[in-house]
């Protein structure tokens, strides 16, 4: 590669930086002089989490039912096949079977994914909504980047506002490392503040070669190119210094992966992350997941592109070291409805969405979509509240407290989620922890269902949770596998009122208390 191609390629590949706008700053971050002439914060984490978040966009709206399988609903088939012009259904002999559900499997595609959740290292979240959506793609995708409620035009994002309130003195003070970074051709509206944009993007994540090896003997001319194009970029901006350097320390992936696209931009992000940058935050844009015709195929395609990727990506994490540090989550603005447009499906309410990561609670939470009771557009009933998953990640992975959720993040409190392990999730509105011994019951109070994070000795043998009444009679058991993490039951027809879960095994008995209202 020579020198003329290399800085040809560099300009196409769309790095650009925030123009700062806060505490009257108006130059755009490109600042040319030596690197120790700057005013820059010698650690970005300093007395602060260094955990990182990777989020995967799916934009254009991924059909969740076709993802995560309800392979035994009926309803599901009638509205997917029996009635449907052409068959949308996944056939349930095709369908990766979930070990701790017998109602729920992955797409075939997914085959890679099932790996990781064998291990414990996937949480499904299904039925993730939000009130009154109008499934429009611009406007559910600002309001899913910007965490707003639907009457709201908020022009920042939820982690723009994080990491403003996080590191008040940017840009006066510059981080050594990007607080984030997007894959993507935009600086989009996740990681704007209020008064500036906390991040940069890096449209081509190819542009950045190998740093030339040292020459033994005669440097070839095309060496010495490549080592000015270094020189030049190290010195030319602060953040793309950084980068290489992260590329220096790396010598590479650790972990093979397909030629795609998706797959160069998450190890890209891996060799960052194992490089020592100390970015916070990482965005990857995978569109367009938008499949009103043909959807059986190009969803197929799409999920096996998704899943080549992140196994790779999370293998790369654990070669490096730094897996337990790293979650991954994947988010699209709506779902697809239950019936089909011919041989696609229409935008919806209710999906799925996975948090991927050696620290997650590996399961299900929010049980199985509900085919049998849709609305009158045939959209699925959300039960969570994405900004409950917002709130989690905010709470559990980066220990933002109750007054920063509430004042400046999320405008309010949200019910948390049982997403990672080793975290007990707080009543809202409590500042005390509650150390139930099979986790939490959530929601508490519950209206609709309830789910409870176990924690049970491993390995355990088989146990049983029985839900009782204030009265001590019976309501419900359901089997518990050895592994699992997470139950959900549904209490939909239970009288308002107490009732105790209780988890018995062969030498233990774990019990938790939760109110049904009305």
């Amino acid at each position: 590669m020579n020198r003329r191609d290399f800085l040809a390629g560099l300009a196409a590949s769309g790095v650009a930086l925030p123009a700062f706008t806060a505490r009257g700053v108006a130059a755009r971050a490109y600042p040319h002089a030596p690197y120790s002439d700057l005013n820059l914060s010698s650690d970005l984490t300093t007395n602060i989490s260094r955990n990182v978040l990777v989020i995967l966009r799916l934009f254009g709206g991924n059909d969740g039912l076709n993802t995560v399988v309800p392979y035994t609903d009926d309803n599901y088939y009638y509205a997917r096949r029996t009635i449907s012009a052409t068959d949308v259904s996944i056939p349930a002999e095709k369908v990766l079977r979930l070990p701790d559900s017998i109602k729920l499997g992955l797409h075939p595609a997914l085959a890679p994914l099932l790996t990781l959740y064998n291990e414990g290292k996937v949480c499904i979240v299904e039925n993730v909504g939000y009130p009154e959506q109008d499934l429009s793609h611009f406007r559910s995708n600002d309001i899913w980047l910007s965490g707003s409620d639907t009457e709201v035009y908020e022009e920042s994002g939820w982690l723009g506002r994080f990491l403003e309130e996080r590191y008040p003195d940017y840009p006066s003070i510059l981080p050594r490392d990007p607080y984030s970074i997007e894959v993507g051709r935009n600086l989009g509206r996740t990681f704007m503040g209020r008064h500036t944009h906390l991040g940069i993007n890096i449209a081509d994540t190819s542009f950045v070669p190998p740093r030339p090896a040292a020459a033994n003997g005669a440097v070839s001319k095309s060496q010495l190119e490549q080592e000015y194009v270094w020189q030049m970029m190290r010195q030319s901006n602060v953040f793309l210094q950084s980068a290489l350097r992260a590329e220096t320390t790396a010598k590479g992936n650790r972990s093979s992966y397909p030629d795609d696209s998706w797959a160069n931009d998450l190890a890209f992000v891996a060799r960052m992350i194992g490089g020592g940058l100390e970015t916070q935050v990482y965005l990857v844009n995978m569109p367009l997941w938008d499949f009103h015709l043909n959807q059986i195929h190009d969803q197929q395609e799409y999920l096996a592109r998704l899943a080549n990727a992140l196994y790779p990506f999370q293998r790369d994490l654990e070669a490096f070291g730094v897996a337990n540090r790293v979650t991954t989550i994947t988010i699209s603005e709506f779902g697809r409805r239950l019936t089909t447009t011919q041989s696609g499906t229409d935008h919806g309410a209710g999906s799925c969405l996975f948090v991927i990561g050696t620290n997650v609670n590996s399961g299900i939470i929010g049980g199985v979509p509900d085919c049998s009771s849709t609305d009158e557009n045939e959209n699925l009933k959300w039960k969570f509240d994405f900004r409950q998953v917002y709130a989690s990640i905010l709470r559990q992975w980066f220990d933002v407290g109750d007054r920063e959720m509430t004042e400046s993040l999320m405008r309010r409190q949200y019910g948390q989620l049982p997403i990672f392990r080793d975290n007990t999730i707080r009543e809202v509105g409590s500042d005390t922890w509650q150390t139930l011994g099979i986790g939490n019951a959530f929601p508490n109070p519950a209206s609709e269902f309830v789910s409870f994070q176990l924690h049970l000795p491993v390995p355990s043998a088989p146990s049983m949770l029985t839900i009782f009444d204030a009265l001590g009679r019976v309501v419900a058991i359901e089997k518990i596998a050895p592994h699992q993490q997470i139950s959900t039951l549904s209490v939909q027809h239970y009288p308002q009122g107490t009732y105790i879960a209780t988890v018995d095994n062969t030498t233990n008995r774990f019990t938790a208390r939760f109110r049904v209202v009305r």
